[in-house]
């Protein structure tokens, strides 16, 4: 049994950021996310907490 990483995600609406968020929901048994950070994007932003429910 595995536990899952807790990861937290600055500028997750850029592209390095929604390419990691990608990962994750690929592999969502092995991580977690903790917390998203935007900078303008705030739509994005608001999609991406619904979509992978951060604390």
């Amino acid at each position: 049994m595995s536990l899952a990483r807790h990861i937290v995600i600055l500028g997750s609406t850029g592209s390095v950021g929604v390419n990691t968020l990608d990962v994750v929901a690929r592999h969502r048994e092995r991580f977690k996310v903790i917390a998203l950070t935007a900078y303008r994007q705030i739509d994005a932003l608001f999609n991406q907490c619904i979509e992978f429910q951060p604390q």
